[in-house]
């Protein structure tokens, strides 16, 4: 029986097990990647920037009491739900709106935010600089923003790819190429080939743990499964709970709770906030009332 021949390959063709822009990227050294890199983002248009939208505090009890739900459980529930039996003079609030939490329809800026002081090693200036994405200043105001992407053809000239694309695109019968600028960062900041990205089920893709999909900070992006990048639009992020402090001075962070992303990603070592969402719920306590709170706590417990 006559042998069939096999198709000689080379290191350009295009791999069938990815797309032409992550075969593409494939033929790139590390260091090849980096110097790109360096050209995709000049030193001046991006910068550190935080996107308001991602620091917010739970609504006012009148919000929270007129929203609807697509689900059984709408405001007016959650009202009920966290009203607590005690009694007025053990608190400073009454217990028709008592939350545990007072102020829950009080919100934090970023100025606020980086002032903060805290009982732990994460301050305010920390989670400031967590916050922020790499991003041009004009983008970080656009509603929607969208994916960053380089095209590349036989006209670009940058000296330290251009004969790699020159034979990346003859060998695939293309005159040009476009390549996701934070594919270029994850090839960067993983040091090696990336995996086929897809959006089917099981599959990996690229993900920005601040949901900005224009952001190229290396720090937040990963890879992961398609379910658990879009698990990640409905998380609430990280949760600070705050305490009022004497009167013009910064609140106290007491606690922090990193989002369950943060906490059960099998590479957290303890470091739940490194793979948290890049979003923060601040809940701000009074002093007098936390220290009120325990005193009740106490009282309950010696029934």
């Amino acid at each position: 029986m006559p042998s069939r021949k096999r198709k000689r390959s080379t290191s350009c063709s295009v791999n069938v097990k990815k797309s032409r822009s992550q075969a593409f990227l494939d033929t790139l050294s590390v260091d090849e990647s980096k110097v790109w890199l360096d050209e995709i983002i000049p030193k001046g248009p991006y910068e550190k920037l935080v996107n308001w939208r991602h620091i917010s505090s739970v609504p006012t009890m009148k919000e929270l009491k007129s929203a609807t739900s697509i689900g059984p459980f709408n405001g007016a529930y959650f009202i009920e739900w966290m009203q607590c039996l005690i009694r007025e003079d053990l608190l400073l609030v009454p217990p028709a709106i008592h939350t545990h939490l007072e102020n829950l329809d009080d919100d934090i800026n970023i100025d606020e935010l980086a002032e903060l002081v805290s009982v732990t090693p994460e301050d305010g200036d920390f989670f400031k600089d967590w916050l922020s994405c790499y991003v041009t200043a004009a983008s970080a105001e656009t509603t929607t923003p969208a994916y960053n992407d380089t095209i590349l053809n036989h006209d670009l000239k940058l000296e330290f790819l251009q004969p790699k694309l020159n034979m990346f695109c003859t060998s695939n019968h293309i005159r040009l190429i476009s390549v996701r600028s934070h594919h270029v960062v994850l090839r960067c900041k993983l040091k090696k080939k990336l995996s086929k990205f897809t959006t089917k089920d099981g599959g990996n893709t690229a993900s920005h743990l601040c949901d900005v999909k224009n952001c190229l900070r290396p720090e937040h992006l990963i890879i992961e499964n398609m379910a658990m990048n879009v698990s990640r639009l409905a998380c609430p992020g990280v949760i600070l709970i705050l305490q009022n402090q004497e009167p013009n001075t910064p609140k106290k962070i007491m606690q922090i709770k990193p989002c369950q992303h943060g906490i059960n990603h099998r590479n957290a070592s303890g470091n739940f906030l490194k793979f948290s969402c890049r979003k923060i719920q601040v809940m701000i306590e009074d002093a007098a009332i936390a220290v009120r709170a325990i005193l009740f706590n106490r009282v309950i417990t010696t029934i």
